[in-house]
């Protein structure tokens, strides 16, 4: 039997009015920090920032290369994963989770089910991921005080806000995996298509695709302490069922998707428009309930699509 959800979600049109999105030249000692726009309506370098937050760059992003948001951020100091299986997995700040951590795509609430339901994959895709913006503590009461664990602010790049060096810029990623047969490529490119008047209209597009079998472990997918009570339950004479040995069922998945997005950038801002598709089929590996000789299998089917609208000056 095969359980099937499907997640639709439609954000028409969203303004966003970041007050300091734009990186600003720093005068002082440190030229080179990093801007935290999400934390405080005032443009602080990285050191120099009171606010808990910390900055993923596109560098460190791509050494990780992992398939969940919360996977992908549970090393951070503070941050662990909820993981419901390699698709499904949330961020987890200073021991909270569900909806009292805020996850938003540039600004604007990322629209899924993973706030209200573990097993739910959060609708941001890491392969596409430029920077990633952590804050925690007071600084997370601008976006609601449902957010007291802490702010997970995701920039994929997605509308524009730079023309880029040359009239074009782009990036590729491509990995293969041996312990899931994983294969994964990802692309994306900001090209300078004219202008109108003394601004620049952008255009930017990008892609993935992943597709995993189900991973190998070591043994068995149960631990030793459950099969040791599963057994102790059993009674004497009983056999307890020690479950998969060498593989872990229903960890595999299968994700695509794309966005479109354009922006007209004058000289002191920039506005812009995009749209994303996200598709995602994938098992959440849970225990199977045995009834008889039949067993149940969980999975999930998610399709996501949003659209934004970006202002700035």
């Amino acid at each position: 039997m095969r359980k099937s959800i499907l997640f639709l979600s439609v954000a028409s049109s969203a303004i966003s009015l970041p007050l300091c999105a734009l990186a600003q030249s720093d005068d002082h000692d440190h030229k080179d920090d990093i801007i935290i726009v999400t934390g405080s309506p005032i443009a602080h370098g990285e050191h120099d920032s009171i606010i808990a937050a910390s900055v993923l760059t596109e560098e460190e992003l791509a050494s990780r290369g992992e398939a969940s948001l919360g996977e992908l951020l549970r090393h951070e100091p503070g941050v662990s994963s909820s993981f419901f299986g390699p698709a499904a997995s949330r961020p987890i700040i200073r021991g909270l989770g569900g909806d009292r951590v805020g996850v938003l795509d540039a600004g604007i609430g990322s629209i899924d089910a993973s706030s209200v339901s573990d097993d739910h994959a959060v609708a941001v895709e890491p392969a596409t991921v430029e920077r990633v913006e952590i804050v925690r503590g007071a600084a997370t009461l601008y976006y609601g005080s449902s957010a007291a664990g802490g702010v997970v602010n995701v920039f994929d790049g997605r509308i524009p806000d730079a023309t880029p060096e040359g009239g074009v810029d782009g990036a590729l990623r491509t990995s293969l995996g041996s312990v899931d047969d994983s294969v994964e490529a990802a692309g994306s490119f900001d090209l300078l298509v004219g202008k109108i008047g003394s601004a620049d209209l952008v255009l930017h597009g990008d892609g993935f695709f992943r597709n995993t079998d189900d991973y190998e472990v070591p043994g068995f997918a149960k631990s030793a302490n459950l099969r040791a009570f599963e057994a102790s339950q059993a009674g004497p004479g009983g056999r307890a069922d020690e479950g998969a040995f060498g593989i872990v069922e229903n960890s595999d998945m299968e994700t695509k998707g794309g966005s479109i997005g354009g922006s007209i950038i004058f000289e002191d801002g920039y506005f812009g428009i995009s749209g994303k598709v996200t598709r995602s089929n994938y098992a959440v590996p849970v225990e199977p309930l045995s009834l008889g000789r039949e067993k149940l299998k969980l999975c999930a089917s998610i399709s996501n699509r949003t659209a934004s609208i970006s202002w700035a000056s």
